[in-house]
């Protein structure tokens, strides 16, 4: 796969909720950083807890890629997500409240493994 197909794979299995085929797309280690949270999951399976948590949270959520540039081993994605907070959000009760955002990931992809070795999330634009 190139990297563009890679990455294109990672959002396609979160929203169809494949978590353990989202995970084994990560090198271990690997680096996912979550800029607004100052977060860093450091293998797939921590990726993958924190993609459930956030889809156990908006059950209905989706995650959709509006554009897509990829360059060599680089991908960089503008994305929109969005969902109803119907489910428990680390440690808050449900909201009941429908939850809109866009924001951009940048991914670094190792081509001979076809793993992806590092993404970083800015939550939004300005």
């Amino acid at each position: 796969m190139t990297p563009e197909e890679v990455v294109r794979e990672l959002y396609h299995l979160f929203n169809a909720r494949d978590f353990e085929r989202a995970a084994a797309l990560f090198a271990d280690p690997c680096e996912y950083e979550t800029i607004s949270r100052s977060l860093v999951s450091r293998s797939g399976a921590e990726v993958a807890d924190g993609l459930r948590a956030w889809a156990t949270a908006f059950p209905d959520g989706v995650v959709a890629m509006t554009n897509v540039i990829a360059v060599g081993p680089w991908v960089v994605v503008e994305w929109h997500a969005e969902g109803t907070q119907t489910g428990p959000l680390r440690g808050e009760p449900p909201s009941g409240r429908r939850f809109e955002r866009r924001g951009c990931a940048v991914a670094e992809v190792d081509t001979e493994t076809s793993l992806c070795l590092s993404v970083r999330r800015a939550p939004r634009f300005a």
